[in-house]
């Protein structure tokens, strides 16, 4: 059975589309392989999602777009305008916005431990997706060891306790 997007993601392929756009000049085909391949197969919009926005976003003046021979095939090509990349922008912005809410909903269950740590990764000059993507990893790692003290019957104060010192709680001075 082929996984589909999460209703949720309403709006998102306008802003990839954008993203991709804002990069290189592309066809519709090759923007729904890029946003499949780039994203590790996590989203998949088919040309029947892609298309729709090409057109849309051509007849807000936000994407150019002229026919090209290649290969003996006959395409169009989709580059972004000054508009586009105002709205690229303005999208980029509320995206940033609406997933660090997110985000710092579904970690409340250890902002002390989250907080700092995203806070050290970007003063290192990480990129925010890694640092997001880091991030989650050690909040998921961290909530697997709890779970499995669950599991072995530990109280969550005491799988808590355990899941921390199993990482070598990173950040001991939290506590200070």
């Amino acid at each position: 059975m082929k996984k589909t997007n999460p209703s949720f993601l309403n709006g998102v392929p306008e802003l990839l589309v954008l993203r991709l756009l804002a990069r290189r000049e592309m066809y519709g085909y090759q923007i729904v392989e890029e946003i499949r391949t780039q994203t590790g197969e996590a989203l998949s919009f088919g040309e029947g999602c892609i298309y729709p926005y090409l057109h849309y976003l051509e007849a807000e003046k936000q994407v150019n777009s002229r026919r090209r021979e290649v290969e003996g095939r006959n395409r169009n090509y989709y580059k972004l305008t000054a508009r586009g990349r105002k709205r690229l922008e303005a999208l980029t912005t509320e995206w940033n916005r609406v997933t660090t809410g997110v985000s710092q909903l579904m970690e409340e269950h250890m902002p002390d431990f989250i907080e700092p740590l995203r806070r050290r990764l970007v003063e290192l000059g990480c990129p925010l997706a890694q640092v997001r993507r880091l991030v989650r990893e050690v909040a998921d790692h961290r909530e697997d060891l709890k779970q499995a003290a669950v599991s072995e019957g530990l109280s969550g104060a005491d799988a808590e306790a355990r899941a921390n010192a199993s990482l070598g709680d990173p950040l001991p001075w939290r506590r200070s």
